[in-house]
């Protein structure tokens, strides 16, 4: 179908346009017979027909409905359906917009039973061709070009937006309208993706105050300047009263001027202001913690950024807990199941491939009526002999009695969860890796090379674009693991057969890396970003069933960690990781794959308590040097004390071994109060920890049973972070020279016995 022929370019579109041929009262009755069978989409149908009668200047009435004229619109509107030339959907989109018509029209037929009937033949779209290519010649040309939509650039490279430009059309008219949309549109081409929303706003806001701001406005110094100023004040109070963030608001805005200015104030197509500018907001940018925060339904306020959610008010337990249990779990439940997938996705395919050795070509004039009766063997070597293209134009002739889904199933074609699967994967392996990369990530070029998964000296690599980096950095060459390279391999392998549909088609999108087959069978498509939210995630069940098989949770459980899984979430959580790792911003900041050290990249992600629990009871412990005061009590304290639970062992430690931190450890700033100040703890910029070789014989003793626990998962935070302490602890002693700690430590060693720690380690002890 050819987009540039067809009047009504996308559905979409449409959601900017008003009711300009259909008077309220029939519309109001089409509404009324219309909704029981389609619910929201009633606004596309009627707004197609609302086009349909503009562009042929045909008048309706209540009274007219009753008309015989009325029949002759209605089969002019079928044949439109008919034809690409009027709608950009295919065939089965336009003809369930048909039939879906044609039953509303029987309803409305209640209220006005002299509402003319169709025959059988008559409800027919395509035999009302004919009609509408003669009706096609004389429609009004301002009346298709208003109808055509006013198309920008998508928030997705290769996809369009677009902007409300007939709002302006109607209330200033043609030339003031298609001048902006000239001069948007050629500095929008400049841009791979960028947001329309503020101005989506600026025309709305325009065309609601024609009358006190005409076209003229905008040729005159004073007036331009007064309409900015108060467009300003309603842009914020917009904001305002959505509850949006007005810092955040102030950056878009700002963004929004320098682009009005660079469109439409250089070029001298509006004129200048006095003051050589538009009026702006001072914008600060957003400190980090006051970033991502995500009010829940109980009230409670929480970090959005991760996988894990995190609220903002945590305790010391509560922090451990997240930092060395939760957000690590959190991760490892994602990563099991995007590996178990493609895994299942791999075992799909290979069988596939074996059964199609075995069996023979389907005969056309059969007529099958079951998998059986087809013999698996022989329905996947027909598919690898003539392709899905041909599965799919059979299935209502060779295959009619089976079910699309029945037809999928030994076909092993890639869904979206596949893609998903493998881009979560990616993301955690290598954080660099945003959404946007992987939407327009090409495996060839436009020569049909293979351009963007590459052999190199030292393994693969996946070539690809970061579009927020500009154009000087924003090719991106990651180097591959081998078990990334193998998961890429495998998936390429698994999109083999649409890519090829694809390419036989002419259809460009073969190019591209991630390919799926949408409804079981349906022509290949590349995949939006995937994400879960309420109105769709009983749609994939199958995800939630194969998540009930490898966590304990319930379903709705399931449900909603679910809906926090995205490509981007998992990004922020791998990176987090990397930093409780190190803990190191600036080493998150290159996993990341950031070109300059931000800061407050960390309090973006994190929540106060969290940074507050690195920053004055962990970092500062191991990054300021440590003093071990030994206190000489028996190595064999551990074996008396005879520890129950994780948690009085926590409570034994925390009191025995770590001393309060000074308060000018905890408050830097105050050594900036004087010299002398200066000078007192000049000596003093160390952390005592109080360890006796019973404390330490505990330590190790705890630590060797985590190292050597089977099952790692199990083990509960608060002994990790203690054995994450003790190789510190010990490192420190043995890089020391401190004869004293070191002959503590050997003893402590001697001692040490894991098996008493066993029954502690675990969270149900805890």
């Amino acid at each position: 179908m050819d987009k540039e022929l067809t009047i009504i370019k996308n559905l979409q579109s449409l959601n900017n346009y008003a009711f300009v041929a259909i008077p309220t009262d029939v519309l109001d009755l089409m509404q009324r017979c219309y909704l029981p069978s389609v619910g929201e989409k009633t606004t596309y149908l009627l707004k197609v027909f609302d086009a349909y009668c503009h562009i042929t200047g045909t008048s309706i009435t209540y009274l007219s409905l009753s008309s015989p004229s009325f029949l002759d619109t209605v089969k002019g509107f079928l044949g439109a359906l008919a034809s690409e030339t009027y709608l950009a959907l295919l065939s089965p989109g336009r003809q369930r917009y048909a039939k879906a018509f044609m039953n509303m029209l029987d309803e409305m037929r209640r209220d006005i039973p002299l509402l003319p009937k169709l025959t059988k033949e008559e409800r027919v779209p395509q035999n009302h061709i004919a009609a509408w290519k003669k009706i096609i010649l004389s429609v009004n040309q301002n009346a298709v070009r208003y109808w055509n939509g006013w198309a920008v650039n998508g928030r997705r490279k290769g996809n369009f937006s677009y902007i409300p430009i007939n709002l302006i059309w109607n209330s200033h008219g043609e030339e003031f309208a298609e001048n902006i949309y000239k001069a948007y549109r050629q500095h929008d081409a400049k841009f791979l993706v960028r947001s329309h929303s503020t101005f989506n706003l600026f025309l709305v806001y325009l065309s609601q105050n024609s009358e006190r701001w005409p076209a003229l406005s905008f040729q005159h110094p004073i007036e331009i300047k007064t309409f900015f100023c108060d467009f300003m004040l309603f842009y914020f109070q917009d904001a305002l009263a959505n509850g949006t963030d007005l810092r955040h608001k102030a950056k878009l805005y700002n963004s929004f001027i320098h682009n009005i200015e660079e469109i439409f104030i250089q070029p001298s197509i509006w004129t200048k202001p006095f003051t050589g500018s538009l009026p702006r907001p001072i914008a600060k940018a957003v400190p980090g913690h006051q970033t991502n925060l995500k009010k829940m339904a109980d009230g409670t306020i929480i970090k959005d950024k991760l996988i894990t959610a995190i609220p903002l008010h945590l305790t010391d337990s509560e922090a451990i807990e997240i930092i060395f249990k939760k957000i690590s779990n959190d991760n490892k439940l994602v990563l099991r199941w995007a590996k178990r997938r493609l895994l299942q996705s791999r075992k799909a395919q290979l069988r596939r491939d074996n059964l199609a050795l075995t069996g023979t070509l389907i005969n056309e004039k059969e007529r099958l009526s079951s998998m059986d009766e087809i013999g698996e063997n022989n329905f996947c070597a027909t598919f690898k002999s003539r392709g899905l293209a041909y599965i799919r134009k059979n299935a209502k002739t060779i295959f009619s009695k089976l079910s699309s889904h029945t037809l999928a199933n030994p076909l092993a074609l890639p869904k979206k969860e596949d893609s998903f699967a493998l881009q979560l994967l990616l993301t955690y392996y290598h954080p660099c890796l945003t959404e946007s990369f992987f939407s327009d990530l090409e495996l060839y070029d436009k020569r049909g090379t293979l351009s963007g998964f590459m052999k190199t000296d030292n393994g693969y690599q996946l070539i690809g674009y970061k579009d927020r980096k500009g154009n000087k950095l924003s090719e991106q060459k990651i180097d591959l693991t081998t078990r990334t390279t193998a998961w890429i391999s495998q998936y390429i392998h698994l999109t083999k057969p649409l890519r090829d549909e694809l390419r036989i088609a002419g259809d460009d999108s073969w190019r591209y890396l991630f390919l799926h087959c949408p409804r079981c069978i349906d022509y290949p498509t590349r995949p939006r970003p995937f994400r879960l939210n309420p109105s769709i995630i009983d749609w994939y069940k199958t995800i939630i069933e194969d998540f009930s098989k490898i966590c304990d949770l319930g379903r709705n459980d399931i449900q909603k960690f679910l809906m926090r899984v995205s490509v981007t979430a998992m990004r922020a959580s791998s990176g987090v990781e990397i930093y409780i790792r190190t803990h190191s911003v600036k080493d998150m900041a290159t996993a990341l794959g950031h070109t300059n050290y931000n800061a407050s990249l960390l309090a973006s992600y994190l929540p106060e308590p969290i940074l507050s629990f690195f920053q004055s009871r962990w970092i500062r412990i191991f990054q300021r040097g440590i003093i071990c005061e030994a206190m000489k009590n028996s190595p064999r304290l551990l074996e008396a004390t005879k520890f129950e639970t994780m948690s009085e062992l926590h409570e034994f430690l925390k009191n025995h071994a770590l001393r309060d931190i000074p308060e000018y450890l905890k408050n830097p700033e105050i050594l900036e109060h004087s010299r002398s100040d200066k000078a007192s703890t000049k000596n003093n910029q160390r952390i005592l920890i109080s360890i006796d070789a019973g404390v330490l014989t505990a330590l190790i003793s705890l630590n060797e049973a985590v190292k050597n626990a089977k099952h790692q998962s199990k083990i509960c935070s608060t002994a990790i972070y203690w054995s994450r302490f003790t190789n510190l602890v010990v490192r420190e002693i043995e890089e020391g020279y401190n004869s004293d700690l070191q002959a503590y430590l050997s003893i402590a060693q001697h001692h040490a016995n894991p098996k008493n720690m066993e029954s502690l380690i675990n969270e149900t002890s805890s």
